[in-house]
């Protein structure tokens, strides 16, 4: 079974965190990356 969140957040830190809180964070891979939007830019 596969999930996607989109997390709006700041930082590659405070992405990370949310991410940390699923349960099944301890047991499997969580991927954190950015979302590079049409307009180029980071958001």
């Amino acid at each position: 079974m596969t999930a996607i969140n989109v997390v709006d957040c700041e930082t590659r830190e405070r992405a990370i965190q949310p991410a940390a809180q699923v349960p099944d964070a301890r047991i499997t891979t969580m991927e954190v990356r950015p979302i590079m939007f049409s307009a180029g830019q980071d958001r």
